[in-house]
């Protein structure tokens, strides 16, 4: 089972709730301040792309399918930097705002964050703040590029 753990804000407030998505055989599980609202299913045709029965989650797909869209593009965002840049050997997530890249210890660190830096965007599709830190396998020299 997966899990999505974000904040939402519901019904127009301006209060913070916290949102907690289990996803399990094609059904997510939808949790709002601890409490089940309800589930909903992927469906393409639906203007969210999600569908739901439950009329308490109904008024909350669009904030919810967003973030859940948002956190897809951030986890796929190492899979492109690892297949387009060969210099990189892994890409990990540290935490939420932080992804890890690992360079070849013959890669120049400043030459590839420069380049890097320069068309880091072309490949963003989220709007959250992320810090990618670059070292190389030795890990004497670390660079970092910040994004949004």
């Amino acid at each position: 089972m997966n899990s999505y753990h974000f904040n939402i804000y519901p019904f127009d407030s301006k209060q913070a709730q916290d949102c907690i998505v289990h996803f399990d055989s094609g059904i997510y599980h939808v949790h709002v301040e601890g409490k089940k609202i309800g589930v909903m299913v992927k469906n393409r045709n639906e203007e969210f792309a999600f569908q739901t029965d439950d009329k308490e989650l109904m008024p909350l797909l669009e904030e919810i399918s967003g973030n859940l869209h948002e956190l897809q593009n951030r986890a796929t965002f190492k899979d492109i930097l690892l297949k387009k840049y060969s210099e990189i050997l892994s890409a990990e997530f540290t935490d939420q705002e932080t992804l890890a890249l690992t360079l070849s210890d013959d890669t120049d660190l400043g030459d590839f964050a420069s380049c890097l830096s320069d068309v880091i965007y072309d490949d963003v599709e989220f709007d959250e703040h992320l810090n990618v830190i670059l070292s190389n396998i030795s890990g004497d020299e670390v660079r970092d590029i910040q994004i949004n």
